[in-house]
């Protein structure tokens, strides 16, 4: 019997969603390119800001479904290679955990 495949590198799965998320280092200033270019990319990704660390700098999630992080991945390396906008990988904050995206949207009654 196969195991299911662990997720793609720099990835990290979000429990027993299916979908894999990875973290970003960007400038605050950028956040709306970054927005941009993944929303252009209809399906493959959706970008969500996790934490302002100052004025200058956040950290940014990408969410993917396993069959499109190899595309998410190669705009990441295309982007990277033009070298702007400049970004680092990190490790995704703990606050990232499977119901994340859908806790912020919940509606108090």
């Amino acid at each position: 019997m196969r195991s299911a495949p662990g997720p793609a590198e720099g990835w990290t799965r979000l429990g027993a969603s299916g979908l894999l998320a990875r973290a970003l280092l960007v400038s605050r200033r950028d956040i709306a390119f970054w927005k941009h270019l993944f929303e252009s990319h209809e399906g493959v990704a959706i970008l969500r800001t996790v934490e302002t660390l100052d004025l200058d700098r956040a950290i940014v999630a990408l969410i993917a479904t396993p069959d499109w992080t190899s595309v998410a991945s190669g705009i990441l390396d295309s982007v990277r290679a033009d070298g702007t906008p400049a970004f680092e990988d990190r490790a995704l904050p703990s606050a990232c955990h499977e119901d994340w995206f859908l806790a912020t949207w919940a509606r108090e009654d």
